[in-house]
């Protein structure tokens, strides 16, 4: 799993980075998921490889940045494709057969249940729509053409809604454990860390 949705990806930039670098402009686009802000049970090593590249591709585009390169994470949420159907005659899809662990299969069953009762109420997304909208956010055409440039695209209103969600629950998280978090500081520790490191881990463009 990490093999194809991480490493690969960067192998191949790593391979592509030194020409961009002379040609002193480019863009790469990552294949990420929604469930790398909203991994399901049972999808733990493929939300986890997705959420290792999103990151990925947030640091990768502060380093080329500044050298013309801008990198994006296409986080998409669900499309009509062959994700988790079988490979082959003798191969089962997800959910075929049910979990090895017994203790597993309450859990299983539910999470299984609500994609089989209505599949494509999980799957809003059109594959030809999404093309059109990749090539637009790379070329800056399009609907994306008046957008300042994004290093995470989610793509899909489930998309969308994962990430919303994700950073709505956070920030109740955070808030109710503030105390806590900062308990951990240094007595007289001033609260600076965060705001002198923010251009390079901010998400947002500068405005020009």
């Amino acid at each position: 799993m990490f093999q194809v949705n991480l490493f690969g990806h960067m192998r191949v930039t790593r391979a592509i980075i030194p020409l961009l670098r002379v040609q002193g402009h480019g863009r790469i686009a990552f294949t990420s998921s929604s469930t790398a802000w909203a991994p399901l049970p049972f999808m733990s090593h493929y939300a986890a490889a997705k959420a290792a590249i999103s990151a990925y591709t947030e640091a990768l585009h502060r380093e080329v940045n500044s050298l013309g390169i801008q990198c994006v994470a296409l986080e998409c949420g669900g499309f009509p494709t062959h994700l988790g159907q079988p490979r082959g005659a003798t191969k089962e899809g997800f959910g075929g057969g049910g979990p090895v662990v017994e203790a597993y299969g309450p859990l299983f069953g539910e999470l299984v249940g609500v994609f089989a009762a209505d599949p494509m109420a999980h799957m809003p997304g059109d594959l030809a729509k999404a093309a059109e909208r990749v090539i637009d956010v790379i070329k800056r055409e399009g609907m994306a053409a008046e957008q300042p440039w994004s290093v995470r695209v989610s793509l899909g209103s489930d998309g969308m809604g994962s990430a919303r969600q994700k950073c709505e629950e956070m920030l109740k998280v955070l808030e109710a454990w503030k105390k806590f978090s900062e308990s951990t500081d240094r007595d007289g520790q001033e609260i600076v860390a965060n705001k002198r490191t923010f251009k390079f881990t901010t998400i947002l463009e500068p405005e020009e």
